[in-house]
């Protein structure tokens, strides 16, 4: 039961996947998968009970998609670690990035700005999680590069105004000592 136009229930999933498809398309994965025929993204990410996509996938663990093709300690299972790494590496930063934002907020500082620029670190993350079907590491490494950046920076802001809180706070209390 294809819908009009598509050869196989696999190809839906590019239609609005786009970037994704292309980049499967270039890699070691589309002729492999072709000459064994296997459906390219129904086979890691199901078909009727679509699996959520996470950064766990990448690890080649009992269970993953990875593990029924490649065997533990691989190249390839090795290269989907690295690039695991990569792509968490830029999640836990933004995550505390994000964190320490949100407690600035919380403490009634003016967060606008780094939130908001924290903003290209999460589309940076979006990418690099796209760009992992290419299976090239420095086309992750590119993109996750720019996020960490902008994570980075968004992280110092948020130490910044903790910082200005903390000397804001002890000037209260010489004003009031004083008053």
């Amino acid at each position: 039961a294809t819908p009009p136009g598509i050869d196989s229930v696999a190809n839906v999933c590019s239609h609005c996947h786009v970037v994704t498809a292309e980049l499967f398309a270039e890699s070691a994965h589309e002729p492999a998968f072709a000459e064994l025929g296997m459906p390219a993204c129904v086979t890691c990410h199901g078909n009727h009970d679509v699996m959520k996509p996470s950064d766990a996938m990448l690890t080649g663990g009992e269970g993953t998609p990875c593990a029924t093709c490649h065997e533990a300690n691989s190249v390839p299972l090795n290269k989907a670690a690295q690039l695991r790494t990569m792509v968490e590496g830029l999640s836990s930063q933004i995550d505390r990035a994000t964190a320490i934002l949100t407690r600035a907020e919380h403490a009634g500082m003016e967060i606008g700005a780094p939130r908001f620029e924290l903003l290209a670190a999460k589309e940076s993350l979006i990418k690099a999680r796209t760009e992992t079907h290419s299976l090239k590491i420095e086309q992750v490494k590119a993109a996750t590069d720019p996020g960490f950046i902008v994570a980075e920076k968004s992280l110092k802001s948020g130490q910044d105004l903790l910082t200005e809180l903390q000397f804001r706070r002890k000037g209260l209390v010489v004003s009031m000592l004083v008053i």
